[in-house]
């Protein structure tokens, strides 16, 4: 297990050990008194109450380390089967029928065999069913005369579901408890004929009558009095996600439409069960995903802004947590933020407390800072608490800069759905431990002023960090319309491979100065203008520098050495404010050593990567070895990028500068390998993808050579 499963998994036991410790306190007490009769009948019914709120406790003990114990279950290697098929023979009814579980579990996530089930099912054993809509919801439930047994018919229409992953889904699901997993045991696919319709068909639990979504009763009018069953709600539906990503998929539609509540009859409370449906548009969590476009409103309420517009970007399962956060505040509200006019219509409720002709309603980014307000509102908190507003702020702020529970959104990319799983988990344990254990004995709380005490100890010396290097002035100059350069004067960091400065902005987001970026750095006297004789000297072998590099008009100069700069790239988040200025205001943290390693600098020669804006990186590392040699790939868009550095280029005798097409990086490393050194370091910063290739060709070139290869990537990402 990593450390992060291994200190979740602490954290559960340590629950489960205060529980057993009141349990025994209890049960001590009655143990060392000497009562009489009357009162040892008295003792009796206080210890029947004692052992079933025990039992009560343990229970709701188990529910929570349930999801950690498939997680770890599905990661397990294969002895565990073995384990398994012992437990489910010869263990005690408990164990056994948990092991069974376990077993159907991972079974689904192996390969199936030639002689197993298929899942795609005739559409003509759907004939003599008859089909009833469920209201506010796309699927649909089905009976037959003469059987108990009924099904939810869920589909999906004109391809959007391909081929493959309905079948890998439907098998994945088939052995599903829907009570556990909050997703409902799927019998299998139907395929219409000649047509692309595609139809999952569900399994409804016995002894269950009513199916209504989530959205039918947040429009019937009715009170949700119960907290508790409010609160059990959005576990379940946060249950439901996590599963979802942990069979390895993402929803891409989850909505108040899309959840099921499941009671046993019509009347009496409203039910705390949440089933996901609304399968329409599933994907493998690892295939790229497309959005939809044409979408309206009361659809891009529940999308990430990420995920509209024409530029949006590939679904990744935070894009699921976001959708999550939105279904998440209407519960805790038990307000619809859509309601509808006699004729059909969809417009936003007064719970939303948007107009429809206003702005907002049609900005995406305007829409999500209004649901975080709404998630921070006094309102919420009084309903539902502020842990429970917390846990909804997250999830809507899960794709923004410094969100420290959903960090890097490439984190959420792993084929087995093992790191959301951690994180999302982690929130959820902590949510039902906060509303669910009562029990605090004044202990425990200690585990949480210990963590607070690192974390304010941190950011103290990160203050003194900062308030050693005072405020700044900078001059900000734009090179083209997505890359800027800052110049800090009167700053002297060595020019030594692998630093980098954490930057603030206080004057750009007033409300929010905290925030801060890391950046490489770069001495500016690297950029200082050399003679036109030493740039003729260049190496011959400069091909694609060779080429006539377009002018491009950018009205500065570098004045003084005493400086450092750094090139930015705008994103969406503080850097798309950075404009043209002589006097930014500019907090300075670091400089930080990343964790580089010698050996590289003791090879014979270095072949330097970079890929965009990750040439930053790199730069500082042409003046740390006698013999380098630089490759480095651009696009068209960021040519200003090369007219500005290349003075610092212009000084390096062996590089190669490709525009608008990609490095042969094979081609690279085996050239170096028929030059005949002996020991190679290879560099790389630039995006994920250049630093996992060039992973992949230095593995491979040294196992096919007699060469050593010393890899270091600094990657230029946070």
């Amino acid at each position: 297990m990593t450390q992060e499963h291994k200190a979740l998994q602490q954290r559960i036991l340590s629950i489960l050990r205060g529980k057993l410790d009141a349990a025994y306190q209890n049960f001590l007490k009655f143990s060392q008194r000497s009562m009489t009769d009357m009162v040892k009948r008295l003792k009796f019914v206080r210890l029947k109450d004692t052992l079933e709120e025990t039992i009560r406790e343990l229970e709701s003990w188990q529910r929570l380390y349930e999801p950690s114990w498939f997680h770890l279950i599905k990661l397990a290697p294969p002895a565990v089967d073995v384990t398994l098929n012992n437990v489910v023979k010869t263990g005690p009814p408990a164990a056994a029928e948990f092991g069974l579980a376990a077993r159907k579990f991972r079974r689904a996530f192996k390969e199936p065999s030639a002689a197993s089930q298929g899942v795609f099912i005739r559409e003509e054993e759907l004939v003599g069913y008859n089909k009833e809509a469920i209201l506010s919801c796309t699927a649909m439930v089905a009976s037959r005369l003469g059987d108990s047994r009924r099904l939810i018919i869920d589909t999906a229409a004109n391809g959007a579901v391909q081929s493959k992953d309905a079948r890998e889904f439907a098998r994945r699901l088939r052995d599903s408890d829907p009570l556990t997993f909050g997703l409902f045991s799927c019998k299998g696919v139907v395929r219409q004929a000649n047509t692309s319709v595609t139809a999952f068909l569900f399994r409804i639990p016995d002894g269950y009558t009513s199916i209504r979504s989530i959205r039918q009763l947040l429009l019937s009018g009715r009170t949700h009095d119960s907290l508790s069953d409010r609160l059990e709600m959005g576990k379940r539906l946060v249950n439901a996600v996590y599963y979802v990503h942990l069979y390895g998929f993402v929803h891409k539609n989850i909505r108040p439409e899309t959840i099921l509540s499941l009671s046993e009859t019509e009347e009496g409370v409203i039910p705390s069960t949440a089933c996901l449906v609304g399968f329409q548009v599933i994907r493998n969590a690892d295939g790229k995903t497309y959005p939809l476009a044409n979408m309206n409103w009361e659809t891009n309420l529940y999308r990430h802004p990420l995920r509209q517009g024409n530029n949006a970007d590939y679904y990744v399962m935070q894009h699921d947590i976001y959708s999550l956060g939105v279904c998440l505040l209407e519960i805790g509200l038990w307000e619809s933020f859509i309601a509808y006019n006699p004729d059909g219509t969809a417009q936003p409720s007064t719970a939303l407390g948007l107009a429809e002709d206003q702005l907002q309603l049609k900005s995406p980014n305007l829409i999500k800072e209004h649901l975080v307000t709404l998630s921070r509102s006094k309102m919420l908190r009084v309903k539902m608490g502020t842990k429970y507003s917390k846990v909804v702020e997250t999830c809507l702020t899960c794709l923004d800069e410094g969100n420290l529970d959903f960090g890097d959104e490439r984190e959420f990319q792993d084929n087995d759905g093992v790191t959301v799983g951690v994180r999302a988990f982690s929130g959820l344990v902590s949510f039902y431990h906060v509303y669910f254990w009562k029990p605090f004995s004044g202990v425990y709380e200690l585990w949480i002023y210990m963590v607070c005490a690192v974390w304010f100890f941190d950011r103290l010396v990160r203050v003194l960090r900062v308030s050693k290097n005072g405020v700044r002035r900078a001059s900000v100059i734009e090179l083209s319309d997505e890359i800027v350069r800052l110049d800090i004067p009167a700053v002297r960091w060595l020019s030594t491979p692998g630093y980098h400065a954490y930057i603030y902005f206080p004057t750009l987001q007033p409300l929010r100065p905290w925030q801060n970026h890391p950046f490489s750095i770069t001495n500016t006297a690297l950029l200082q203008k050399v003679s036109t004789s030493d740039r003729a000297s260049s190496h011959s072998s400069d091909v694609e520098m060779s080429q006539k590099i377009p002018q491009v008009a950018i009205s500065q100069s570098v004045t003084g050495t005493d400086s450092i700069s750094l090139y930015i790239k705008k994103h969406k988040g503080t850097t798309s404010l950075l404009r043209k200025h002589s006097n930014l205001p500019v907090l300075l943290e670091g400089p930080y050593r990343g964790n580089i390693t010698s050996d590289v600098l003791k090879c014979d020669r270095v072949l330097l990567i970079a890929g965009g804006i990750g040439i930053t990186g790199i730069l500082s590392w042409t003046r740390a070895h006698v013999n380098v040699n630089l490759a480095w790939s651009l696009k068209e868009s960021s040519m200003p990028l090369l007219q500005d550095l290349e003075p610092a280029l212009s000084k390096i005798a062996d590089k190669i500068i490709s525009v608008g097409q990609r490095l042969d990086l094979r081609a690279l490393l085996e050239h170096e390998v028929e030059a005949g050194w002996k020991r190679i370091g290879v560099v790389v910063c630039g995006p994920p993808g250049l630093c996992d290739v060039t992973r992949s060709v230095v593995v491979s070139v040294g196992r096919a050579s007699k060469v050593v290869f010393e890899l270091e990537v600094d990657a230029f990402s946070w």
